[in-house]
């Protein structure tokens, strides 16, 4: 209680991390009461039972599955033989960092985040390498190995916490793990992570806007408002859907040969593969329930969540089955004709006082006929467009081939099906019972939430959407209240973690 009070004294109600971070905090503070046994379907109460039952979930969760070598390479046929970094490229990657390089990833690190299993945070880093030129000499030697492959015993060693996603709190599916690496473990793959946002551009679709340098995520929402809009004057009548695909604990099924061959097929050194092999795939993981800690399970295959590096390996590994879905011929996608959209305003593809670079379109593609657009992707959130419902069984190939590649898995049961004209069709209902997916026209109350932005069809759609945000917003202004915060904190809050909502919310209208 004395130092938090005595963190609170020092940092007060100013506008720092540290504030918003203490009212995040209070606000998500949870333990798990109790887990539905998966052997038994009984109910777990004991914090010694829970974490038993969450180290079977994990283990068998981080051991990996068979992989088809044949399914891999047809993946891999779909990225152009031209997209991939140079020599020169790749030699500036592995080059090595200088003591000074570290001081300066060093200053930008973030404070007052949690260590991982040594305890020692970023601050403490940050003072040896500025005060002891000994501690700087040693850092800067194990960084270097790091490249090699070589690392301290430490690095291959996590605490995993749990966060709690929605749906029923007894299911550990409906929890989020977060790995809490050692920092100078994470020190190292965000040097490799710098480096890796240099590349990636070239090497990833312009759909793909996760993690990306100058890519937005609310251009989805923004895309998906004006094709909506835009097909509902147009081609009401036509079976054109977007497929909003859920893939089951995508970051933690990511196969290790799978990646070492996308990685070598991108063009990236084989000792740098090697290394990340030995650092991601072979690491010892103590999940911290309630406060207590498991004894360690071994991580076999998937990108710890926590590691700045793990965003866009993930990106990498998740980029073949994108390109395949755009290089299939069977899939045509959905183009967004010139139409009046109201009696005096024509769509438009963005905003005409941006500039090109900001689009997530190549500049190309401007003009008065757009090309079909196939998919659109943040991160593992993947949605498709289908224009007629015998593209569906190319589609559930091409997603099948991906599993069979990576050890991916979609789950069809939270997958949405969404009609972008609002118009019901048949065709597309009678797929989605047969397939366990979720059905969504203009004749549903609410609207579908897709990266937390609303699609919509009609006025209540959106009303019902406005409504929730309503109330959540009064949710939050009533936990403020409760904090007993001055005028000038509530307002701090209040600008960063309540009109944010509205701001993002915002950025999808099409007017």
């Amino acid at each position: 209680m004395l130092r938090s009070a005595t963190r609170w004294h020092e940092n007060g109600e100013r506008n720092n991390k540290y504030f918003y971070r203490v009212i995040r905090e209070r606000q998500t503070q949870q333990t798990i009461q109790s887990l539905r046994c998966s052997s038994t379907g009984s109910t777990l109460t004991t914090v010694g039972d829970i974490i038993t039952e969450a180290r079977n979930f994990y283990q068998k969760l981080y051991t990996p599955d068979a992989i088809d070598v044949d399914e891999v390479n047809r993946l891999l046929d779909a990225i152009p033989n031209e997209t991939k970094i140079s020599k020169q490229q790749a030699a500036a990657l592995m080059s090595a960092p200088t003591e000074i390089d570290l001081i300066a990833l060093l200053s930008h690190s973030p404070a007052g985040k949690s260590p991982g299993i040594d305890g020692i945070p970023f601050e403490v880093y940050k003072h040896l390498a500025s005060t002891s030129k000994p501690f700087l000499d040693l850092f800067h030697r194990i960084v270097l190995d790091a490249f090699q492959g070589i690392f301290p015993p430490s690095w291959q060693q996590t605490r995993m916490v749990l966060l709690f996603k929605k749906g029923d709190p007894q299911l550990l599916s409906n929890w989020r793990p977060l790995s809490l690496i050692n920092t100078d473990a994470k020190i190292f793959t965000k040097l490799l992570a710098n480096r890796f946002n240099q590349l990636l551009p070239q090497l990833i679709n312009p759909y793909q806007t996760g993690f990306l340098p100058n890519r937005l995520i609310s251009d989805n929402g923004w895309w998906n408002q004006v094709l909506m809009e835009n097909l509902r004057e147009a081609a009401p009548d036509l079976p054109q859907v977007a497929v909003l695909l859920d893939q089951e604990k995508a970051y933690d099924r990511v196969h290790p040969e799978y990646l070492q061959r996308v990685l070598a097929r991108f063009g990236f050194p084989d000792t740098l593969i090697t290394a990340l092999t030995g650092l991601f795939f072979d690491t010892r993981i103590s999940i911290s329930i309630n406060g207590w800690l498991g004894s360690p399970i071994k991580q076999l295959r998937g990108l710890r969540q926590g590691d700045p590096l793990s965003p866009l390996l993930f990106n990498l590994a998740f980029e073949p089955l994108l390109r395949s879905i755009l290089a299939c011929p069977n899939l045509s996608g959905v183009s967004l004709a010139p139409v009046l959209l109201k009696p005096s305003v024509r769509c438009s593809p963005r905003p005409l006082d941006l500039s090109l670079s900001d689009l997530p379109l190549p500049p190309s593609t401007l003009g008065s006929s757009l090309p079909p657009v196939k998919l659109l992707s943040y991160a593992d959130d993947l949605e498709v467009f289908l224009s007629h419902p015998n593209e569906w069984p190319c589609l559930m190939q091409l997603l099948d081939q991906y599993g069979k590649a990576s050890n991916a898995k979609v789950n069809l049961s939270k997958t949405v099906l969404l009609s972008l004209s609002g118009v019901s069709h048949d065709s597309w209902i009678s797929i989605a019972r047969s397939s366990d997916l979720t059905w969504h026209d203009a004749s549903v109350k609410t609207a579908v939430r897709y990266l937390g932005y609303p699609l919509y069809h009609t006025r209540h759609q959106l009303l019902s959407y406005l409504n929730e945000l309503k109330l959540k917003i009064t949710r939050q202004c009533h936990f403020l209240k409760e904090r007993h915060l001055s005028i000038k904190g509530s307002g701090l809050v209040a600008n960063s973690l309540i009109l944010i909502s509205l701001t993002l919310l915002a950025c999808t209208f099409v007017v």
